[in-house]
């Protein structure tokens, strides 16, 4: 199921901060969201669906 504007508008908001922290620079975290890193995929273009959006965390947030 895809997300609305707004839920989607946060998703990406909190991704790009988590993946600044991850990869040091906002410049590096932009890169990042929009090549093929993710097993060929696009992150930004997974942040639409709640397991894509499970995805693109789970390759930023370090393991509990």
């Amino acid at each position: 199921m895809n997300c609305n504007s707004q839920t989607l508008r946060l998703r990406r908001e909190r991704v790009l901060r988590l993946a600044t922290t991850k990869l040091g620079s906002d410049a590096a975290a932009r890169a990042w969201l929009r090549e093929p890193s993710l097993d060929g995929e696009v992150p930004e273009h997974l942040l639409d669906t709640t397991e894509g959006f499970t995805r693109v965390l789970e390759a930023l947030e370090p393991p509990s």
